[in-house]
Order: structure tokens, then sequence, then C-alpha cells
């Protein structure tokens, strides 16, 4: 039902992803909030390891009292709000059980009335090339806690033979532009299955610092100081079973790297083979 957020004293949030980087982040973050946000439960995927686990506290260790669900409409029938830190691929279930539970409809009615929605432009677009790769056009904007969600659902993308993350400088951070694109590189490093990360543009090399410095090889993590150059080296290096993400600030129009690799593969060249 539709929450009344002018009187409440409190907001019980739902985390979808509860066992993520971001989600255990943001769950570390609402049990320290004083009261302000309360946790009222979390969801995972089906197939996930650590599904029936028991929650616990991020910092602390002590146990929640509970598991993640399995059901995200459980999820969101308990919750005034739910942060979804999934993949991608969970958006339109996830939105079915949201629209299911707000307006007071089956779940079935829900799915097929969503069924034909498609992202507007530039904001998690899909496409899928013919020489066998996908593109997730996420290029309208970034800040750091926008591009750490996108990178983690890019790296539980499961049918991702390769994951390659192009991001562009972050914009309007002020003085802790370097330090910020730099954490958010280490957080990329740490999630362990990004095969490629580039950066284009101005602070973007403090990004890649952050994600060298955090363990991720030189050759995998790559500075670019023009789009163009960006997007030659992506041409040369995608292949058949890639995944890309495209995610940057709007001044930056990462989205013209979409349109260099429509270019390229329009006329059936054939993506790379073998591993750069």
């Amino acid at each position: 039902m539709p929450v009344d957020f002018a009187t409440r004293t409190s907001l019980r949030i739902g985390i979808a992803g509860v066992w993520g980087r971001m989600g255990q982040t943001l769950l570390g973050e609402i049990l320290r909030s004083e009261g302000a946000f309360l946790f009222a439960a979390g969801s995972e995927s089906t197939s996930h390891p650590r599904l029936g686990d028991p929650l616990l506290d991020p910092q602390t260790r002590e146990p929640l009292g509970s598991s993640a669900f399995g059901d995200a409409g459980a999820l969101f029938e308990i919750s005034d709000v739910v942060l979804d830190f999934t993949a991608a691929e969970a958006a339109p279930q996830h939105a079915a059980a949201a629209a299911a539970s707000m307006f007071q409809v089956e779940p079935a009615q829900a799915r097929e009335a969503l069924a034909g929605f498609e992202p507007r432009p530039l904001r998690g677009q899909r496409i899928r090339f013919e020489q066998g790769f996908t593109v997730v056009n996420d290029a309208y904007n970034s800040n750091p806690v926008a591009l750490a969600s996108m990178a983690e659902a890019l790296s539980r993308t499961p049918e991702a033979k390769r994951r390659l993350l192009v991001a562009g400088e972050m914009k309007e951070l002020g003085a802790g532009t370097a330090e910020l694109h730099r954490q958010a590189g280490e957080k990329i490093a740490a999630l362990g299955n990004i095969d490629f990360l580039a950066g284009v543009g101005g602070a973007a090399r403090h990004l890649i610092a952050g994600a060298t410095s955090a363990g991720m090889p030189e050759e995998r993590a790559k500075f670019f100081a023009s789009k163009q150059d960006a997007g030659d080296w992506l041409c040369r290096t995608v292949r058949e079973g890639d995944w890309v993400l495209l995610k940057g600030s709007r001044a930056i129009e990462l989205e013209t790297l979409l349109e260099t690799l429509q270019a390229r593969f329009a006329a059936g060249i054939p993506a790379a083979s073998g591993r750069e």
C-alpha cells in the first residue's frame, strides 16, 4: 500500500540483493541510523548460495534473526521502500512485485501489464549485437553510488562470459573528486570478476589508479583521455559472450561509444576472438 512519508518517523527498508557488496553496505548503514530507518527484510535469487543463511550485522557479525527471502514479492509486502541491488535481469520481476503490492493486484496481472515496458534512452538500455555481445547503455549520468550499484549488477550477470565496464569521469564531485574516483575503482576491483575496466576522461584516471592499487592487473585497467581512443580499444577488445556496461556523467556523453560499436559491427565485422 502507498506510504504516507509525511507522517512516518521511520521507514522499513527492504534490500533486494542483501548479500551483495552494496546490499551489505546499506544494511550496515540502516542498522546504525538511530531509528530513522528500520531494516525490514532482505531477498536474494533462489540460486544464491547464501539464501538460507542467517543474516548478520555486517560490522558486529551478530545475527539479525532472519534470512533472505527467495520471493521478492514477500519483501515488497513488508517493506515501505525496497532498494534493489540485484542483476538487471531481475528488474522486471521486482517491478511487477512492487506494482502488485502498491496497487493490490495479483503478481501475474502486474507482470502482464509491465511486459511491454522498455527503459528510457540511456537508462539501462540493453542492446544485443549480432556478433554475440551485449551492451548495457546506462550513460545518462553517474555518481559514486550509482556506479558501484551498476558495477555490482554487472558482476552478478550470470550469462556474461566476460564483463567490461567503461566508466566516464564523474562530474560535480567537488574537492573530493580524486578520492571518490579512487574509492570507486577500489570497489570495482574488489568485485573480483570485472574482466576489463576502462576509465574515460579527466578524473577517471583516479578510478583506474584505485582499481590497480586494489589488485586489478594494469593490462585490464586502462585510462583513455578521449572517447575516440576508448572506442577504438573497445572495438578491438569486445568479443562474443561479453557484457559491456557504459556508465558516465551526462557531460561525458559516453553513449557515443555505443554509436562507435554500432558503426563498426553493423556490417557484420566479427567480434574479437581470443583473449587480450
